[in-house]
């Protein structure tokens, strides 16, 4: 008789005492929390850009459990947004996710870190056709300038009047070049900027663990700047703020005779440009990576740190070699090495040209090399 209560005691301990631990392990099994989504719905497709400095991740679900890409290693990439949800994290906040698609990643996004590209159509084109013809001009120009003048001891073939008259419609188109791209503004929209409802998650970051980083600014003057040639010859103003609104300090003002000429600068950011086969038109453009909201681009000068328009300088390297063919037959090719380093694929006519960017170019930053037909050799004269 003791015997079997003792045994009851200890089935009835047993029984407690494991169903204890068994609901202990159930819950430990379930403790691991995702994010809550509480709406999805369907928006207007748009295009984004991720914002400088983002540290965010692309997530599999608007769940949030699985990483998929660092956003960071997609700063010039465009995304397609079509989606959008509404999702509680872990931590008790609300925040609103998009859904990114692009060809090389896709997945949910923090909108915090989107920036909202707008058509600029009207003023991309006109921006376009102003930098062709100020590229043609300078190709001119420099054309121009290799020639001899008055003040050589041969025949003068131009004149200083010629020179000056170039410059001026030069001087001109940037003008209106500076001033189309101010007026049309970035394009962009922050998805910061943009009320959503119930997001209440507006300065934390989209890692669902709590991380506290948020996207900041990068210094644009940080890292090593590299140092490219300005185009040939331009009066060169520098600025102390990226919209070019400060009063601004001249760097460069056609000086391209005198020994002290300005030929290259020190630029903070890199065009990261694929070869166009396009020699005519090696400007630095809005097309080009490196180049801010308004237009301008980081540059030391001197010591002094500023902005300047990015038209004024060339995607050409100074201590890199760096070459692209020309297009057309009497038009060989630019870059920042001699001609006769290159090896040309198409046939080229007689006094086909090439310019060669060169710090030690006796008039600017550029010779320019005039190709022999009948010799297949080229010279600095004709």
């Amino acid at each position: 008789m003791k015997l079997t209560k003792q045994l009851a005691i200890a089935m009835v301990s047993a029984g407690v005492f494991g169903g204890v631990l068994t609901g202990v392990q159930g819950t430990s099994a379930s403790a691991k929390a995702t994010a809550k989504v509480l709406q999805v719905k369907t928006i207007k497709t748009a295009n984004y850009k991720a914002v400088k400095g983002a540290k965010g991740y692309l997530y599999s679900t608007a769940k949030l459990t699985k990483k998929v890409h660092n956003v960071k290693n997609y700063a010039n990439t465009k995304f397609s947004v079509s989606k959008e949800a509404v999702v509680r994290k872990t931590n008790g906040n609300k925040a609103v996710y998009y859904y990114v698609k692009s060809a090389k990643a896709s997945g949910w996004l923090w909108h915090g870190y989107l920036n909202k590209v707008t058509p600029k159509a009207a003023s991309d084109a006109k921006i376009s056709v102003l930098e062709q013809q100020i590229a043609e001009l300078a190709q001119r120009l420099s054309v121009l300038q290799s020639q001899p003048t008055a003040s050589t001891p041969v025949a003068p073939v131009t004149s200083s009047a010629d020179v000056t008259k170039l410059q001026a419609q030069i001087d001109s188109l940037q003008g209106q070049l500076s001033a189309v791209k101010g007026s049309a503004g970035t394009g962009n929209t922050s998805a910061t900027e943009i009320n959503k409802s119930g997001d209440s998650d507006t300065t934390e970051p989209d890692d669902n663990s709590g991380d506290s980083t948020t996207a900041t600014a990068k210094d644009p003057f940080s890292g090593t700047a590299t140092e490219y040639y300005i185009g040939t010859p331009f009066n060169i103003y520098l600025y102390s703020d990226e919209q070019a609104k400060t009063y601004p300090t001249m760097i460069a003002n056609d000086n391209t005779t005198a020994d002290g000429a300005l030929k290259t600068l020190k630029v903070y950011s890199s065009p990261d440009r694929v070869t166009t086969n396009n020699a005519q038109n090696v400007f630095w453009d809005r097309t080009d990576g490196g180049v801010n909201q308004y237009g301008t681009i980081p540059v030391s000068y001197d010591g002094q740190k500023g902005y300047i328009a990015s038209s004024y300088m060339t995607v050409v390297p100074a201590n890199t070699d760096f070459y692209e063919l020309g297009n057309k037959p009497d038009i060989a090719g630019v870059g920042n090495v001699a001609p006769t380093e290159v090896t040309f694929p198409n046939p080229l006519v007689d006094r086909a040209t090439w310019t060669q960017y060169s710090k030690s170019a006796e008039y600017g930053n550029t010779i320019k090399w005039y190709y022999h037909a009948d010799t297949k050799t080229w010279s600095q004269t004709y």
